[in-house]
């Protein structure tokens, strides 16, 4: 064990030096811009208690009314009515939905629930600033939207939130942080739900199902990142930066670094706020192979970066955990982490190349000085804004230097890489699950019963299974080295045709007929002979009960 090396004087550009400077020259410009604009109106919920309180210390610029919890004293209503602040007290059930500028509040008050804006005469589309002094807030998500400030029970920050709210008054811009395309999304289809990890981990309420199509409000987007990271197919896409700006960034920095002579280079991602901010104070303090990469927020990068990072020449990738991951940020995260190290596992490399790390611990344990970085020779791939491809051709690469040459890697569950396994005693070939499968990882023989497999598309997102008439699709996530194959239709189950007993024509699998064969002998339609009936293909059904009522007494006049 090599213990942490000192700093080089202050004067001399160190190889870290020299990569940050690339990576700062590498401007990025966003793709979309989001609007804002806030008039100025104001409603603060809360106590009488709270209220009084924080009174004095609102500006007057902003056109302030209040919603009360409790009955509003004859002390304090002489107080607002000297401000000519409206109030609404007594009210309870308290909602609010939208973001600056356009925030929506309603309340139960005497009874029936109102909207506090209309009552107020507010002009659409509602209050611009929310000031909650509630103890439980009324907007529960971990990250509330752009106008939103909530307090809890903590009067020493009330001072300064109130001194900054006419900040939060003109217009607003903000980057587009998100792309989408709806028609790689695994979220649904024919009616079926299936993927909704980017419902399940978003922080800020900017993601819903509505009718099973998948809606994200960019003004609720605040660019953390967890949808994009988890997504498995890659329908949600951070647009700023690219996927294709970060990973030329780090390209040419860990290039500009291994030219400067660095050695072992330590690639650490990092927030631009929290982190950011002692980052810059601990510079000094920090290992010299270590080279800080700013993001929006640390799980704005998931295992596209990091193995792509690891292809370029990285020997770790560390996600700096500031100390207020929330908890989906972090669970989004582990996940992540869980499959990319399982997929190097598989290839022997260490899975502890990629993992979370906090700052004292940054500080204080030494970064390894031996170099042991997965790829012997970096990667030069560039220009690629598809996750699923830039994952691909990092392990490729890795692949190609691995200790470890072996078929698959077994990956968790929830994982995005995968095949199915299928039963054939079960599957009729129906091919149900093909017209459902979102990415067209599934398909059909042509003219022969068959369903295959394109496992390069499968994003493991369930809705083959779930539409599966005979529970016979077990999904297996895992990672298939073999690129070539992975991208060419696998066999995943055939049958031999079922010919029609008068005509001789094939129509169905000899599966589903002996199933539905099996399922029907006893109903009370298909007694006696009329069970062959099942085994004839559809003219010569039409043509048999044509005959049979014909030959009924009376059937030739009707």
């Amino acid at each position: 064990m090599t213990n942490q090396p000192s700093n080089p004087p202050i004067s001399a550009q160190t190889p870290a030096e020299t990569a940050l400077a690339t990576v700062q020259a590498y401007a990025t410009t966003p793709a979309g811009v989001v609007n804002y604009r806030s008039r100025g109106y104001l409603i603060v919920l809360g106590g009488a208690a709270e209220i009084e309180t924080i009174l004095d210390g609102l500006s007057a610029d902003l056109t302030t009314y209040v919603v009360m919890q409790d009955s509003c004293q004859p002390s304090l209503l002489k107080k607002l009515e000297a401000r000519q602040v409206p109030v609404l007290d007594s009210a309870t059930e308290i909602e609010i939905e939208g973001f600056l500028g356009a925030f929506r509040v309603s309340v139960r008050h005497h009874g029936q629930m109102k909207r506090v804006d209309r009552c107020f005469g507010i002009p659409e589309p509602g209050f611009d600033l929310v000031l909650d002094l509630l103890t439980s807030p009324a907007v529960p998500q971990p990250i509330p939207p752009a106008g939103y400030f909530t307090l809890g029970v903590e009067p020493k920050k009330w001072k300064t939130i109130a001194e900054q709210l006419p900040d939060w008054v003109g217009e607003f811009d903000k980057p587009k942080y998100f792309e989408y395309t709806e028609a790689i999304c695994a979220h649904s289809a024919c009616g079926i739900e299936g993927c909704r990890l980017c419902i399940d981990v978003c922080d800020t309420g900017a993601i819903h199902s509505e009718n099973l199509q998948l809606r994200i409000n960019p003004n609720l987007c605040q660019g953390c990142g967890d949808c994009t990271t988890i997504c498995p197919s890659g329908a949600i896409r951070y647009a700023y930066p690219q996927l294709s700006d970060n990973l030329n960034r780090i390209r040419l920095m860990l290039a500009a670094y291994a030219a400067a002579g660095g050695k072992v280079p330590v690639l650490l991602l990092h927030d631009a706020r929290v982190s950011g901010q002692w980052l810059e104070t601990h510079a000094s303090s920090l290992p010299i192979n270590v080279l800080p990469y700013e993001l929006e927020s640390v799980s704005a990068a998931g295992m596209d970066i990091w193995l792509a990072a690891l292809a370029y020449g990285a020997e770790q990738v560390l996600l700096l955990d500031g100390g207020h991951l929330s908890v989906n940020n972090r669970r989004c995260l582990e996940m992540q982490l869980e499959i990319a190290g399982r997929l190097l596992n598989g290839m022997g490399y260490s899975g502890t190349a990629l993992r979370i790390v906090k700052k004292d611990d940054l500080l204080q344990q030494p970064m390894p000085l031996r170099s042991n970085r997965p790829a012997q020779r970096a990667a030069r791939f560039a220009g690629v804004d598809d996750k699923r491809r830039a994952i691909r051709l990092a392990a490729d690469h890795l692949l190609d230097d691995a200790p470890v040459q072996q078929h698959s890697a077994a990956l968790a569950d929830g994982a995005s890489f995968g095949t199915l396994s299928i039963d054939p005693s079960r599957c009729t070939l129906c091919l149900d699950c093909v017209s459902v499968c979102p990415e067209a990882a599934l398909l059909d023989g042509g003219d022969r019963p068959q369903l295959k497999i394109i496992e390069a598309r499968c994003v493991q997102c369930g809705l083959c299974a779930q539409t599966c008439p005979e529970d016979a699709i077990t999904l297996v996530p895992r990672y298939l080295y073999d690129s070539h194959q992975a991208r060419e239709p696998q066999l995943l189950n055939e049958d031999a045709p079922f010919h029609c007993i008068q005509c001789g024509k094939p129509f169905a699998t000899e599966t589903a007929i002996r199933s539905i064969t099996e399922k029907l002998r006893e109903h009370p339609m298909f007694q006696g002979d009329k069970l062959q009936r099942l085994q004839l293909c559809e003219e010569c059904r039409v043509t048999v009960l044509f005959d049979a009522a014909a030959s009924e007494p009376g059937g030739h006049e009707r």
